[in-house]
C-alpha cells in the first residue's frame, strides 16, 4: 500500500464497480500492468474509487448504427425490426474488429477518450486497441494515468488509414447481405435460451435445492417442468426475486452502519496495521468489523486493497 493511499482522507470504504469483485484479488490490467492495491486512487476530493471497464473496438458499433441507417432509407414506411442492426453486428463485427473486448481498469479505458479528445476530427468510431493505449500512457501506481500526446499522435497516424479500410469493408459486408436478404433475424417471442440457462446455474447454488428455492426460479412447482411462461416481464421479476433470495441466504449481515463508532472515519496506519493481523490471525470478517467498529464492506474493501481474501464463514 502506498503512503498516499494510507493518508487519504476519503470516506470509509473505496468506491468499487461490480467488475472489481468479479476478479481475483491478483488480477492485473494487461495494459498498465498494474494490480488491484495500485489501482485504486484519490478522486478530486480526496475519495477513493477504482473501477474495472469493459473495453471494446466500436466499429461494432458503426456497423449496427450504419445498417439501421441503410435499412431506413430502403424502406420507405420506417418499419425496422430493432433486431436486425444487432443481427449483423454480430455476424459482422468478429471479422473486422481489431482486437477482442478486454477487461482493463478504469484509468486505461478513460486514456482511450483522452487521447481521441486530443486529435482533431477523429472518427467516433475509433477505438485504440489495449496495446495502443500501453505506448502513449505514463504509468505510475495509485495514479491517473499521464497521456503522453506525440505518442498519441504517432500510434494514430499509423491506425488511421487501417480503421477507414475497415469501415469500407464493413459497408460492403452490409451490402451484400442486404442485397442478397441475408437477414433472416426474428424477434424473441420470449426469454432467450441463455436466460434460462443463468437461471439453472444460479438455481444449483442451493444447497438443499428443495422445490420452494424452485419456485422462486421457475412459475411452475415441478423443476422438471422447466420454465411455464415466455413473459419477459414475469421472467425479469423472478429473476429479481432469485437475486434478492441469493443476496439474502448467502451474504453475512455485519452489524448496522450507525451503530459503528468509526464508521466514515479516515482509516490511520494503525488500523491498517490491526486490519493485517487480524486478517492473519485467520478472524473473520464480521469479527474484524466489530474490533474495528467499522462495517463488514469496508473490512473486506480494504483487505482486497492489500490483495487479502476476505474470510467470511
Amino acid at each position: 500500500m502506498t503512503k498516499s493511499i494510507e493518508q487519504c482522507t476519503g470516506p470509509e470504504e473505496p468506491r468499487l464497480n461490480k467488475t472489481w469483485f468479479s476478479t481475483p484479488t491478483d488480477w492485473n490490467c494487461p495494459v498498465c500492468k498494474r494490480h488491484k492495491t495500485e489501482l485504486i486512487r484519490p478522486d478530486n476530493s480526496g475519495a477513493l474509487f477504482a473501477s474495472l471497464e469493459d473495453h471494446h473496438d466500436h466499429i461494432s458499433n458503426y456497423i449496427k448504427d450504419h445498417s439501421r441507417q441503410i435499412i431506413k432509407d430502403r424502406r420507405p414506411d420506417n418499419n425496422i425490426n430493432g433486431d436486425e442492426g444487432h443481427f449483423l453486428k454480430r455476424r459482422i463485427t468478429p471479422f473486422l474488429e481489431r482486437f477482442k473486448r478486454t477487461l482493463i481498469c478504469g484509468d486505461c479505458n478513460s486514456a482511450d477518450s483522452a487521447a481521441k479528445n486530443i486529435l482533431n476530427d477523429v472518427c467516433k468510431y475509433f477505438s485504440f486497441s489495449p496495446k495502443d493505449i500501453a505506448k502513449f500512457i505514463e504509468v505510475t501506481p495509485n495514479c491517473a494515468h499521464k497521456i503522453i500526446q506525440a505518442k498519441v499522435t504517432e500510434v494514430y497516424i499509423n491506425l488511421e488509414q487501417m480503421h477507414a479500410h475497415i469501415k469500407v469493408q464493413a459497408d460492403t459486408s452490409i451490402e451484400n447481405a442486404l442485397l442478397n436478404n441475408l437477414i433472416w433475424a426474428e424477434p424473441l417471442s420470449g426469454p432467450s435460451a441463455s436466460h434460462y440457462r443463468t437461471l439453472s446455474r444460479a438455481a444449483s447454488s442451493f444447497e438443499d435445492n428443495n422445490p420452494n428455492d424452485w419456485n422462486t426460479i421457475w412459475k411452475g412447482p415441478d423443476k422438471n417442468l422447466g420454465p411455464s411462461s415466455s413473459d419477459k416481464k414475469a421472467a425479469k421479476e423472478r429473476k429479481r426475486e432469485l437475486r434478492k433470495k441469493i443476496r439474502k441466504e448467502k451474504t453475512l449481515k455485519g452489524t448496522p452502519k450507525n451503530t459503528l463508532a468509526n464508521a466514515g472515519k479516515p482509516w490511520s496506519g494503525e488500523d491498517h496495521q490491526r486490519l493485517l493481523m487480524a486478517h492473519e490471525e485467520k478472524k473473520k470478517v464480521y469479527e474484524i468489523a466489530v474490533e474495528l467498529q467499522r462495517s463488514d464492506i469496508a473490512i473486506s474493501a480494504r483487505l482486497e486493497l492489500y490483495g487479502r481474501t476476505p474470510n467470511y464463514y
